[in-house]
C-alpha cells in the first residue's frame, strides 16, 4: 500500500470513478460533491445508529480518478463500526445537483442509440461538453455507473 503516515489498523475509503470503454480518452466529472459514511449498527434496543461522514468536492478525471481518506476510521474506531456479522456498512453518495455531469454523452449520438456506431462515440470529456460539443439528447441514454465505493484497512 502507500506509505501515508496514518496509523496500522486505520480505516481507508475511498470513491472511485471506473473508467469505461467506451468513455473518451480524456473523460472528466467535474467539481463532484461527494459524502462517504461509515455507519455504526446499533449494539443493543437502547441504541441508535450513528454515522461518521465525511465530505469533500473533486473533479475526477484520467489521472485523478479516486478521491477519499486514508485514515476515515481511525484504529480505536474501526471495531465500534463493525456489524454484528462482521462487516463495517459503508456509504458513498453524490449531491443531486452533480448528477447530470457523471454521465458522458455527445452531440454526435443526438438520436442515435447510447452504444453509438464506429464514426459516432458514445462518450466524450467534461471538456468537450464546455467547448460546445456536447448538448443533451432529447432520449437520455440509460445510466452508466460512474464511481464506486472501496474500503481497505491500512497495514503499513
Amino acid at each position: 500500500g502507500t506509505n501515508t503516515g496514518v496509523p496500522r489498523g486505520s480505516l481507508s475509503i475511498f470513491l472511485e470513478a471506473i473508467p469505461q470503454a467506451h468513455w473518451h480518452s480524456d473523460w472528466e466529472f467535474a467539481s463532484i460533491k461527494y459524502a462517504i459514511s461509515c455507519i455504526r449498527w446499533p449494539t443493543s434496543s437502547n441504541e441508535s445508529w450513528s454515522v461518521k461522514k465525511k465530505n469533500d468536492v473533486w473533479t475526477f478525471k484520467v489521472n485523478r480518478h479516486d478521491r477519499g481518506w486514508h485514515d476515515f476510521l481511525e484504529p480505536s474506531e474501526v471495531k465500534k463500526f463493525i456489524g454484528p456479522d462482521g462487516f463495517i456498512c459503508v456509504r458513498g453518495s453524490l449531491e443531486q445537483e452533480c448528477l447530470s455531469r457523471c454521465f458522458l454523452q455527445c452531440s454526435q449520438t443526438q438520436n442515435s442509440s447510447f452504444s453509438g456506431s464506429n464514426s459516432e462515440p458514445a462518450a466524450c470529456s467534461t471538456a468537450q461538453r464546455r467547448s460546445g460539443v456536447w448538448m443533451p439528447s432529447s432520449t437520455p441514454p440509460p445510466p452508466v455507473p460512474a464511481a464506486t465505493t472501496t474500503a481497505t484497512t491500512t497495514t503499513t
